[in-house]
């Protein structure tokens, strides 16, 4: 509330130039649609030797010839 009322969060609102705030809420949204294609299965993660999930992969075995059936969801 401090921020507002002193009018320093409007100078820093502007101060973002609108590329730069187009860019962010791009950034945002395609990290929004990766977390709902890999919920949804057409992203799939591949754990390594050490069973973590960084990688990923696309569909299962890397071909989305069809819908994700799987029965069992994915690792998290």
């Amino acid at each position: 509330m401090l921020l507002a009322v002193t009018g320093f969060r409007t100078a820093v609102f502007n101060a973002v130039p609108p590329d730069l705030k187009s860019a962010i809420a791009v950034g945002v949204g395609l990290f929004i649609c990766f977390i709902g294609l890999v919920d949804a299965g057409f992203v799939r993660r591949i754990p390594d030797a050490a069973n973590t999930t960084v990688p990923v992969g696309l569909g299962i075995n890397g071909s989305i010839a069809s819908w994700p059936t799987s029965s069992t969801p994915s690792a998290r």
